[in-house]
């Protein structure tokens, strides 16, 4: 029953704070006394046990605990010796050494006889807790004051990150390196990208505390055994310690990984894998360290791995915006196609007849707005049906091809628009054109077509392929409604110079 009291005692007790605890009976008499109570007084249980407490108190406590039992055993305590508070008091060991001790008292009355259990503590032991506590409590102090100043440091370098330009993210993040490694006594840190596979890894930022200490990074280089680091990666989320005490596969794999990054006097270092959006390996952050006597303390890798996932959000970050970039320049480039197959003739590669409609309705409002002149030539080659009768519709598409590549190199002046008005039909753009150079430019285009000698079908009546070309011209004297009058006019002509034998120009004022 004595020990089972003991028990029920300790159960309900914080042990931190208990360095014994004795029970007694209303006579003074130690009915328990547990082992802490016997390192404390130096007693054995069966020493002290169906003994008078005061064996246990200088002779001055001694005589007056007959009394301050006789008062507990009434509910008579003065305010100073009031159950259930802790007091100071002066314990006696079996050798006569004083102990400096704090007791709580407690009285229970379930029994016929009223016992009491005293709790104590030993102020010598406690003393000497405390003076830990005040360590402990100026260490994190000082930790907290340096996170408080790492805090700052991080919130300008994620103000950084934020703001600088894709082109100098590099830099910056090696700024940003160098202030994190200083800040928390690491000689090297670097960050590395990794190919798909993980046989090869090229180095993305890094930063050396000592130039002379550290080989630089090759621009590329190879992962040994890569296939157990690609296993070992796949299954590291967090910081890993690499050194020469870490001998599991993937570990010793790690070492050596941070070995070749820093061969001279490497010590170990911290590395923390780079995932892609995928969750397969992109690349790793590490920081080394060349001093064996420099052990970074759990604070400062509690530092580091904040900072690690800062580096780590940012590396991220940047990769989502290059992406972007991409998509977004992916987009324009299709776009651009898309615009230029929708206002591109595919066969010939000319401007297509939307390309017309836009480019001749700008030049006639400018002509109109400028009191200027605007020049439309119409062309249809002379019997192209019979071409694509006898050659084929390969060949005719070739013949159309000639053609366009002849159009291009006659007329090639700034502001000169050339297009595939539809079939085997033409149509040219002059702007701010005379009389005279525009018969030029058609006599010259007739004379280049000859020129080419593509051969004609024989039932085409000529040996050659040869064209026929229709010019209207919008001026202040020969005026014009609307491009729809001036497409008219130039059809006219074109019709014009086809019933006139053909292979020749014809003004639309020779078709009215």
């Amino acid at each position: 029953m004595k020990q089972s009291v003991v028990n029920k005692i300790l159960a309900n007790s914080p042990e931190p704070h208990i360095d014994g605890i004795i029970v007694i009976n209303s006579k003074g008499k130690i009915l328990a006394f547990d082992s802490a109570a016997q390192d404390l007084f130096g007693y054995s249980e069966k020493e002290a046990v169906d003994h008078p407490l005061t064996m246990l108190m200088p002779d001055i406590q001694a005589q007056n605990h007959p009394a301050y039992l006789a008062k507990a055993d009434k509910n008579q305590f003065h305010m100073t010796h009031k159950l259930n508070a802790e007091r100071t008091i002066i314990g006696k060991h079996k050798q006569g050494e004083m102990i400096p001790l704090t007791i709580t008292v407690s009285a229970d009355r379930s029994n016929p006889e009223i016992r009491f259990t005293g709790v104590l503590q030993d102020l010598r032991k406690h003393e000497s807790r405390l003076s830990q506590i005040f360590q402990d409590f100026e260490s994190t102090t000082q930790a907290l004051n340096q996170r408080i100043e790492f805090d700052a440091l991080l919130s300008d370098c994620s103000n950084r990150l934020l703001s600088c330009h894709p082109e100098e993210f590099v830099s910056v993040m090696e700024n940003i390196l160098q202030s994190i490694g200083e800040f928390l006594s690491f000689d090297h840190c670097f960050i590395l990208k990794f190919n798909n596979n993980l046989s090869q890894g090229s180095l993305w930022a890094e930063w050396r505390r000592s130039v002379s200490l550290m080989l630089p990074f090759p621009e590329y280089f190879s992962i040994p055994n890569s296939q157990v680091f690609l296993e070992a990666y796949s299954k590291t989320n967090t910081m890993v310690l690499c050194n020469r005490e870490n001998q599991s596969p993937e570990y010793v794999t790690l070492f050596k990984l941070a070995q070749s990054m820093s061969p001279n006097g490497f010590i170990s270092s911290r590395i923390t894998p780079i995932q892609s959006e995928n969750d397969a390996p992109a690349g790793c952050i590490g920081f080394s360290i060349l001093d064996p006597s420099h052990k970074p303390s759990e604070s400062q890798i509690a530092l580091l791995s904040t900072a690690t996932q800062l580096l780590i959000n940012a590396w991220g970050r940047h990769q989502l915006i290059l992406k972007s970039r991409k998509i977004e320049q992916d987009l324009l480039n299709a776009n651009r196609i898309l615009s230029q197959q929708a206002m591109h003739d595919a066969l010939t590669g000319l401007p297509n007849r939307r390309a017309f409609d836009h480019g001749l309705l700008q030049e006639f409002d400018r002509a109109q707005r400028h009191n200027s002149s605007v020049c439309l030539m119409m062309c249809d080659i002379d019997f192209f049906k019979h071409y694509n009768d006898y050659f084929g519709h390969s060949e005719g598409d070739y013949c159309l091809q000639q053609v366009a590549r002849i159009l291009q190199s006659t007329f090639n002046r700034a502001g000169e628009l050339c297009t595939r008005f539809g079939g085997e039909e033409f149509a040219i753009i002059l702007p701010s054109i005379n009389y005279q150079e525009a018969t030029e430019q058609a006599q010259r285009l007739l004379k280049n077509l000859l020129d080419a000698k593509i051969p004609h079908a024989p039932s085409s009546q000529q040996s050659y392929l040869t064209i026929s070309i229709g010019i209207a011209k919008f001026s202040p004297s020969q005026y014009y409604s609307d491009v729809k009058a001036l497409i008219s006019a130039a059809d006219k002509a074109l019709y014009f110079a086809k019933e006139n034998g053909r292979n020749q120009l014809a003004w639309a004022k020779e078709a009215e």
